[in-house]
């Protein structure tokens, strides 16, 4: 018999010989379940948040240039520059594959996961994160997570709850809003069943008080720990009341591509306003044979996974990433150019979203600061199609100790995507985890983020 259970079967005897159990019983899982410690000091509640677009980036202007601190950020990640000090530009974590060189689909198996797909299929070997995360979360919030997906075709396989299991995101946003948000109080009001717990637990305290005159000292030690759980919970519902909760605004998701991510973006902030939830997934578009165009940019007629395949013999699109080449004026017209136009605007929709979560107030700061946003990729370089030095941005979590505001180079480090990982399961309170994925079996989480 564990500690642990000892404990649990300890605690019932002593509300059930005292006669005072019938009002504590409910509250039993709450003094027996492993509380994450996933909030930030001044108590909001922590969440993460992994934020997908496909196919890579053109890393020649979207690497900074600059100190650490000092950072110039390049043509493509100019529309984060409003929020700099939020952000993280992470250059140089890698991914490894056994099966073969370079490819969206072993890359996207990777990406959460820090681990190989089985050999020969789309099936990975693990579960990815953000589930693993849930899973310790879910006795805290009405939804395990939200995974949702915008964009063009169905291509899934970025998410998975065991070996060979995909977790299949929802792409309709008109029904998730009406699943999340149909039954919720509008106003800045928090749930109505945060107002029966916490009278539930204004009973409960007085009745361990009134158990403590009838017990012996060591028993008492064990009623002054219940109280202190119960405190912590009310402190944790109380600070929750403070949070806007109403039902979000998502528009006409079908109105155009811009508006059918946006709405997605609006229903993770208005989820996690209510907190609905602190783990969410977006997926902005497929990673294999992604065909997206995009002629309001000024992109020709060429998809955008074809035009990551294009070769440099290419009369239309000739390779042009030398400093003169990026300086002509033909630029735009070129692979390279064209590559940029996409990834500029993917770009100005993390930076919507981001700047959505620090438009909220929160605690002594804004949601931002309390949420961790990384923004992935399933290759390092869209030509090359390597698994190194894969573009990174994370966004947020100061709150938590993320040392924002700066651009962390870690090419030639050896550091592999499981030391991100791991960060991040910090970050949400699993302290326990120190390795995750298969690829790197080395402690800790990434140096210099925390």
């Amino acid at each position: 018999m564990t500690r642990s259970s000892r404990w649990m079967i300890n605690r019932r005897e002593i509300l059930k010989n005292s006669g005072l159990g019938l009002g504590l019983m409910p509250f039993l899982p709450l003094l027996d379940s492993d509380r994450a410690n996933a909030q930030a000091a001044d108590g909001a509640p922590r969440r993460i948040v992994f934020f997908y677009t496909p196919q890579s980036t053109f890393k020649r202007l979207w690497e900074p240039t600059g100190g650490a601190r000092t950072f110039v950020l390049p043509r493509i990640l100019e529309p984060l520059e409003t929020l700099r000090n939020k952000i993280v530009v992470l250059n140089g974590v890698s991914m490894t594959n056994s099966n073969v060189h370079g490819g969206h689909t072993e890359g996207a198996c990777q990406l959460w996961t820090g681990s190989d797909r089985a050999s020969g299929s789309e099936m990975n070997l693990t579960p990815s994160l953000d589930y693993v995360i849930s899973q310790r979360l879910k006795s805290k919030t009405a939804l395990e997570y939200l995974q949702l997906f915008a964009g063009e075709g169905r291509s899934y396989g970025l998410h998975w709850s065991a070996a060979n299991r995909q977790i299949v995101p929802e792409y309709d946003a008109a029904n998730v809003l009406n699943r999340v948000f149909g039954s919720i109080n509008e106003g800045n009001t928090p749930p109505a069943t945060d107002t029966v717990r916490l009278n539930l637990l204004a009973n409960a305290s007085k009745e361990l008080m009134l158990l403590k005159t009838k017990i012996g000292k060591a028993d008492q030690l064990k009623i002054e720990s219940h109280l202190e759980s119960i405190a912590d919970i009310e402190r944790s519902l109380q600070k929750k009341a403070g949070l806007v909760c109403s039902k979000p605004t998502i528009g006409n998701p079908n109105a155009s591509r811009q508006a059918g991510w946006q709405a997605m973006m609006r229903l993770v902030a208005g989820a996690f306003s209510c907190d609905m939830t602190r783990v969410a997934t977006i997926q902005f578009g497929q990673y294999d044979n992604d065909g997206s165009t995009y002629p309001d940019l000024g992109v020709n007629s060429f998809g955008h996974h074809e035009l990551t395949h294009m070769t440099p013999s290419d009369t239309l699109l000739p390779k042009r990433d030398n400093e003169a080449d990026r300086a002509a004026a033909n630029f735009d017209e070129s692979r390279n150019g064209q590559i940029t136009k996409i990834n500029r605007w993917y770009a100005e929709q993390f930076a919507y979203f981001i700047k959505l979560l620090n438009d909220i107030p929160e605690g002594e700061g804004t949601m931002l600061d309390n949420t961790l946003v990384v923004w992935g990729t399933e290759i390092g370089e869209y030509y090359s199609h390597s698994f190194e030095n894969v573009p990174i941005i994370v966004a947020g979590g100061g709150n938590g100790g993320i040392k924002t505001g700066q651009y962390l180079d870690v090419r030639g480090k050896g550091y592999k995507i499981n030391r991100l990982l791991v960060s991040m399961a910090n970050y949400m309170g699993l302290s326990d985890v120190q390795k995750f994925g298969q690829f790197d079996t080395s402690q800790g989480g990434l140096p210099g983020l925390t």
